[in-house]
């Protein structure tokens, strides 16, 4: 395990030399490009008992006003699960899964904030309060990206792939595949809107090494996907990936709705 994640920081290292970052173009809101690498947040929560989802929300917008006011906003979409792999002898023990994406800088800076002022303390307990959530920070970069279409709209769909590098591949093994597979997105996206590979940096051992993100802006676009890949050929290109240069898991669907997309 050690190994495969030596190797994929190695993959993402790699990734970004061999990707020139323009941080002018591609402005995804709240400091975030589509070709560079930023930071995402990942809170696995469960509400308190007696807590609603309205509570929570309200906490949201108290802690929106306060990082607009501190010059520390995040892009913030709260995720739950749609297609999932639990079932009644295995539920999911979380209630939604909040991601808080922003440039490194921003979340430090942010943290530090939080707990060195007054408000900022208030906050993190009110929240301790109203939820009880494990945090995992990870660094995140878009393979493909409709900047327009991921900028519209508050509700849509996040499929999630857990993989780990095989053994006998290298970091330029997989960076030339990912590659390969963001052209034929580029090409023809079959729905998606974007595709971002997501990196466990701190709190994350437990997890495999890496996970595939692919966004679609609606249940129809879902469908067009898994057509291409259940009736069009498409399941060739993912077995060969899955096969050959990467083990992972059965993939999930988890709904999304963005809550705070900054300017």
């Amino acid at each position: 395990m050690k190994k495969n994640i030596l190797l994929f920081s190695l993959v993402f290292v790699l990734f970004l030399i061999v990707n020139p970052i323009n941080a002018q173009d591609n402005r995804l809101g709240a400091g975030i490009t589509s070709d560079a690498a930023f930071a995402i947040q990942a809170n696995i929560c469960r509400l308190n008992e007696g807590i609603s989802m309205e509570r929570y929300e309200a906490l949201n917008e108290r802690y929106f006003d306060w990082a607009k006011k501190n010059d520390v906003e995040t892009f913030l979409a709260l995720q739950t699960p749609h297609f999932q792999h639990g079932d009644f002898d295995n539920p999911p023990s979380y209630d939604f899964v909040e991601f808080m994406a922003a440039p490194f800088e921003t979340h430090g800076k942010g943290w530090d904030k939080l707990t060195e002022t007054k408000e900022g303390q208030d906050i993190l307990d009110e929240w301790g309060e109203v939820s009880t959530c494990y945090m995992k920070m990870n660094s995140a970069y878009f393979n493909y990206a409709n900047e327009e279409a991921l900028n519209e709209g508050d509700s849509r769909y996040a499929e999630w792939n857990w993989c780990s590098i095989r053994d006998g591949k290298s970091p330029d093994d997989l960076i030339a595949f990912h590659n390969k597979a963001a052209a034929r997105m580029e090409e023809n996206p079959n729905g998606a809107i974007g595709w971002l590979t997501m990196v466990p940096l701190l709190g994350g051992a437990n997890y495999p090494t890496f996970a595939h993100v692919v966004l679609f802006p609606d249940m129809e676009s879902v469908m067009q996907s898994k057509k291409v890949e259940a009736a069009e050929g498409g399941w060739r290109f993912r077995d060969e990936y899955e096969t050959e240069y990467a083990e992972c898991s059965d993939p999930m669907l988890m709904h999304e709705k963005v809550y705070n997309r900054p300017n």
